[in-house]
């Protein structure tokens, strides 16, 4: 049952070469270390191997995932919508200390005992302020089914990229299907990039306009940031 067993996430073969990646890797994971939020899985320390970081101990997070909890079907919007306000709560947190997830999705949000979440992996997380591409030898980073257009197209990120992988995360909680899906990655990476965003069910029509702003294809039409979506979320959410 215990949620603070540590784990490990390695840093990437390439970066033990790169002396600039590891550094960076080295101050990211401080930054992480330093957050201590509750719905952002702990980091507890750097492991190092001839003198390099080379891994970071993370909170074992050991309940189910978002992602099983959609295979039971659709979350009902009293339980969705608080899940999506622990998501921005997280998110900001990070978004101000400077860091971008790139890579949320369901398996990536966790569930403790007494149903808190975790966001976990933020193994690809970039420092906003970083003025690399997001792609690494020409390959995107990130999830397709949970991709913002701007990181589809491997333009320098911001906090609204994470805001809009939200808004698919809301989506499929609230239908238990996603926005948008194709039978090759470039097809999906496009409806990303050019489709209209879904209509929700009959009877949801309420939190269509959370659904657009979230999913905006131009990010200046998306919430400027986490504090922005949970001030539009108060109405909608009770807290304890």
């Amino acid at each position: 049952m215990s949620s603070h067993r540590p784990r490990s996430w390695c840093a990437p073969a390439q970066a033990a070469a790169d002396r600039e990646r590891l550094a960076r890797f080295q101050r990211e994971a401080e930054v992480l270390a330093s957050l201590n939020h509750p719905h952002i899985a702990h980091v507890y320390g750097i492991e190092e191997a001839a003198g390099q970081p080379t891994a970071l101990v993370m909170e074992l997070v050991e309940g189910e995932d978002l992602a099983a909890r959609l295979r039971r079907g659709a979350i009902p919007p009293e339980e969705a919508l608080p899940i999506a306000r622990q998501i921005a709560e997280a998110l900001e947190a990070a978004h101000d200390a400077g860091i971008v997830h790139r890579d949320l999705k369901p398996e990536n949000i966790m569930f403790r005992a007494d149903d808190s979440l975790a966001i976990v992996d933020f193994g690809i997380a970039k420092m906003i302020s970083d003025s690399n591409s997001l792609t690494q030898t020409g390959h995107i980073l990130g999830t397709p089914y949970y991709l913002s257009p701007e990181q589809a197209q491997g333009e320098k990120l911001d906090g609204r990229s994470d805001l809009y992988s939200a808004g698919v995360m809301t989506f499929e909680m609230l239908t238990r299907r996603r926005p948008f899906t194709a039978t090759t990655p470039i097809a999906l990476v496009n409806k990303h990039i050019h489709e209209p965003i879904p209509r929700l069910p009959a009877g949801m029509e309420r939190y269509q306009e959370l659904i657009d702003t979230l999913m905006a294809k131009d990010r200046d039409k998306r919430f400027a940031n986490a504090q922005q979506l949970l001030d539009y979320l108060k109405p909608f959410v009770t807290t304890a």
